[in-house]
């Protein structure tokens, strides 16, 4: 197979769902379900009780026409609840040498995603480049739009200029995850699914127990990947 960069997307899950994404079937949950999931998994990296946060604060009034009509207090506005995600993660990658790379993701990552049975997750390394224009590709052919970034990890709460942006905050404590994720302009009351054609070209799939050691991508000088 043939990367056009060095930049990989890097997802842990179970085989049988990396499978379907090489297939290209992406299957996503809204902002909503991710916020939850910090209650749900309170000792594990899923999920972020902010996910979507707009606004938080203390004690505060709101007032109509010069009255105060109401008292806030410790209040929180969230923002995206609807809209899907596809969370990855962007590869830290070590340079050996010119051609070589080397990745070895934190231990925490792994038991952030990994439940029970190590044998039945892996781990998809995609080149993100040619990933990204199947999605554009994907969403146009539906009249939809999304857009893509690195999550900015902060604990501070920022004025925004575009809807999606909130959807691209996580707390300072989950910066270990290196997070990229993909925001659909389209709400849902659950999950979504995009249908982006096959990624076998673009895309590898590893055993889980890999990353125990790390992977390592050799170059040749044609740009092909050593497998």
């Amino acid at each position: 197979m043939t990367f056009s960069s060095i930049n990989f997307l890097c997802k842990i899950q179970r085989r049988e769902y990396l499978e379907s994404y090489q297939h290209g079937n992406l299957y996503m949950k809204n902002v909503l379900y991710h916020r939850l999931n910090e209650a749900k998994y309170p000792n594990s990296g899923i999920g972020d009780a902010e996910e979507g946060l707009l606004l938080k604060g203390g004690r505060s009034t709101l007032s109509c026409n010069g009255e105060v009509v109401a008292l806030l207090k410790d209040f929180e506005l969230f923002t995206c609840d609807k809209n899907p995600i596809f969370c990855t993660m962007c590869s830290d990658w070590k340079m050996i040498d010119e051609n070589t790379l080397f990745f070895k993701p934190e231990e925490r990552v792994i038991s952030d995603f990994v439940f029970g049975d190590q044998s039945e997750y892996g781990i998809i390394l995609i080149d993100r480049n040619p990933f990204l224009e199947k999605i554009e590709k994907a969403l146009n052919a539906q009249g939809l739009w999304g857009c893509s970034n690195c999550v900015n990890y902060t604990d501070s709460i920022n004025q925004y200029d575009e809807k999606y942006e909130p959807a691209f905050r996580k707390r300072i404590r989950f910066s270990y995850q290196h997070e990229f994720r993909i925001w659909i302009d389209v709400e849902t009351n659950d999950s979504f699914e995009l249908d982006i054609g096959d990624i076998s070209d673009i895309s590898l799939i590893f055993p889980i127990e890999v990353l125990q050691n790390g992977i390592t991508v050799a170059f040749r000088k044609e740009g092909k990947i050593n497998d």
